[in-house]
């Protein structure tokens, strides 16, 4: 699949209609352990909320924000600069592409790695930008038992009578269980100290 992909998001949109996405962090964020020194990096921080929310907790450290939408990252810096946001930046990368060295406490992703088929990639690089003791709290969606509408959606357009017109289109969400996807994180060297799966209702 071409690693290109038009960037159909914009910030002021997602942040009038994010209140699910920052639900669902909130349950993450309540427990992140943070002495207020780290250098953490938010893979997939869209509008920078969430990410300038934890920047309030590290008056000494450093957070960066990342995110494939050069939207979203221009309305990131727009709303949270750095004059009054001196431990904040954000910067456009795609989660697939991340090229940190060793340099990051902590790495955190909200609701961002299910739209990345290409799993392996972003772990990758999520390993790379941990320093050798950080941790990353990642935060996605991964498959169930009950079937998903957009599992539903996906059956369609590969049946014959669809088929023809989703003609160059790939799937873009993981397809994962909760145990497939910790057993792919740690066979790509990561080292799983907690996972916790469960059916919400929204």
């Amino acid at each position: 699949p071409t690693m290109s992909r038009t960037d159909t998001w914009h910030g002021a949109d997602y942040a009038r209609h994010s209140t699910l996405q920052a639900a669902m962090a909130d349950e993450v964020l309540a427990h992140l352990p943070l002495r207020g020194d780290e250098q953490l990096l938010d893979v997939g921080c869209g509008d920078g909320k969430l990410t300038a929310r934890i920047a309030e907790q590290l008056p000494r450290g450093e957070v960066l924000g990342v995110d494939a939408s050069a939207d979203m990252v221009a309305y990131a810096q727009q709303q949270f600069g750095t004059d009054a946001w001196p431990n904040l930046r954000f910067e456009v990368a795609d989660a697939r592409q991340l090229d940190f060295g060793p340099r990051f406490d902590r790495v955190v992703s909200f609701n961002t790695l299910h739209w990345v088929p290409q799993q392996d990639q972003a772990l990758r690089g999520i390993r790379r930008a941990l320093k050798p003791l950080g941790q990353a709290h990642l935060r996605l969606v991964t498959r169930a038992d009950l079937t998903s509408l957009e599992e539903v959606a996906e059956a369609v357009r590969r049946e014959p009578a669809w088929a023809a017109e989703f003609d160059g289109f790939s799937d873009p969400c993981l397809r994962l269980d909760a145990a497939q996807y910790a057993a792919l994180a740690t066979g790509l060297g990561l080292k799983l100290l907690s996972s916790r799966s469960a059916m919400k209702r929204w």
